[in-house]
């Protein structure tokens, strides 16, 4: 071999090292790797007795290329957690007197930022029970392996959702001690639904242009039980259709919205950006359901539209349908419904997990436990698109009433928003009723409710009636 030929061989082979030594620490998502620490752990934390390992403080690495980890274990009830955790650095302001300095500091080391590492032992016998790895900037969404005998068992787990559980790996479970990501996303690249991780943050600017469109105008709203605006932006009556004049002690600078009106109102503003004018008001109130003659439902639906918030938000979204597609769409065939049934069962506080209700049940929607996860799902699939959400409060049955047992009542509206942040973090933002309320406020507001969804587009041209603009 030529002199030439010799260097171009040791520099292949050096790059080829470098490449291999910086990828122990970081894969090409950007995600810390402790692999490289962890080879070194296993007999001192891992696999050491409990009575030893409880003497330990916590102590921290650095790994070949100078990023910091902590190691350190937890008392958790019947459970000892062993954390492998990446240094988190947060910016500092330093002030001498008027003058400011920035420094970046590795301060903390949470469990649950992206690369975190947590072995699961027994407190009684010190037995390995699972590992627990955290990958996105969303913390609530992780791989857990669970030890079964001395094979491996792998989980997907979103929001207390299992989007995949108890795939086998075909591996011994003292192999994840030191396996690194990228070997476990090849090693499960086809068992694992890893479209879920497919984070992109430049996806959603029609999300975050109307939600920063809706906030700037919620202070011009007024809240009242009963109204809303026709397609030439003249006030009525959402109940009647009927013109509704000013109420004693209305706000005359604010438009009056009910649930209702609002989701009206965001969709009108759809409308008009995409061809100018509003909503027509007489679709609106189509009923989407046909229930079994005689049964509880039927009954009570003759004297009650126990699916007002249920039709409204299904033929707002097919309406603005057909105004994006230029085709007059009706419910039936427009497809608006959410449907999906990405997850095979639940997870209780307790770690039990369960598979009842976690699907969508028709004309019903999903058990409200199910939202967040729904919407991360819906997030990373249906980027462009925001959901009228209709609330079904719990039937008479759940309260103990022998009247109508089976009879719940869609009576509540809401428009939900999905998005990625800059970070990659999984954020929505809630309005309903001319108000902002938090995603986790929201679910727990209706806790023990069903939520079915109904998709629209979003879009930047987003045109909402204003006061000046009301006829």
């Amino acid at each position: 071999m030529s002199r030439r030929g010799v260097f171009h061989s040791i520099i292949t082979t050096v790059l080829i090292c470098l490449c291999s030594f910086a990828f122990a620490d970081y894969d090409p998502w950007g995600i810390p790797d402790s692999s490289e620490i962890r080879k070194d752990l296993r007999e001192r934390w891992f696999t050491a007795p409990l009575s030893t390992v409880r003497t330990y403080s916590p102590e921290v690495y650095q790994s070949r290329i100078g990023n910091n980890y902590q190691v350190r274990f937890e008392e958790r009830g019947n459970e000892v957690a062993i954390i492998v955790s990446p240094a988190q650095d947060i910016l500092i302001d330093l002030y001498n007197g008027s003058e400011k300095q920035s420094t970046v500091e590795s301060l903390t080391y949470p469990e649950n930022s992206a690369g975190g590492w947590v072995l699961f032992r027994s407190a009684k016998n010190g037995k390995p029970i699972r590992i627990r790895y955290y990958f996105l900037s969303t913390e609530d969404v992780f791989l857990e392996f669970n030890a079964v005998g001395k094979k491996v068992n792998a989980n997907f787990v979103l929001f207390n959702m299992y989007a995949a559980k108890g795939v086998p790996l075909g591996i011994t479970f003292e192999r994840l001690y030191s396996m690194s990501f990228p070997e476990l996303r090849t090693l499960t690249k086809n068992s694992l639904p890893w479209y879920l991780a497919a984070v992109s943050t430049g996806m959603y600017h029609s999300n975050l242009q109307m939600i920063s469109v809706i906030r700037d105008e919620l202070d011009s709203i007024e809240s009242v039980s009963d109204g809303a605006y026709d397609e030439k932006g003249k006030p009525v009556y959402v109940i009647s259709s009927k013109p509704r004049a000013r109420l004693d002690g209305e706000d005359e600078s604010k438009l009056q919205l009910s649930e209702a009106g609002f989701l009206k109102w965001v969709v009108d503003g759809l409308v008009a950006g995409s061809v100018g004018g509003y909503t027509y008001l007489s679709p609106l109130y189509r009923s989407t359901v046909e229930f079994p003659g005689g049964g509880h439902s039927d009954v009570f639906s003759q004297e009650y539209n126990i699916t007002f918030a249920l039709d409204w938000t299904r033929n707002l979204a097919t309406a603005l349908l057909s105004v994006q597609r230029d085709k007059n769409y009706g419910y039936a065939e427009s497809g608006v419904d959410v449907s999906i049934s990405p997850f095979n069962s639940g997870r209780l506080s307790g770690g039990e997990a369960t598979a009842n209700a976690v699907g969508y049940i028709k004309n019903t929607g999903y058990r409200i436990g199910v939202l967040k996860a729904l919407l991360y799902v819906l997030a990373i699939t249906e980027s462009d698109h925001s959901y009228l959400v209709a609330i079904r409060e719990a039937g008479a049955s759940e309260k103990n009433d022998s009247t109508y047992p089976e009879v719940g009542a869609f009576n509540h509206c809401a428009i939900l928003l999905p998005y990625f942040d800059k970070n990659g973090v999984f954020s929505c933002a809630v309005f309903q009723d001319g108000k902002e309320i938090s995603l986790d406020k929201f679910v727990e507001k209706y806790k023990g409710t069903f939520v079915n969804l109904s998709r629209i587009q979003s879009s930047d041209r987003f045109f909402p009636l204003t006061i000046e603009n009301v006829q």
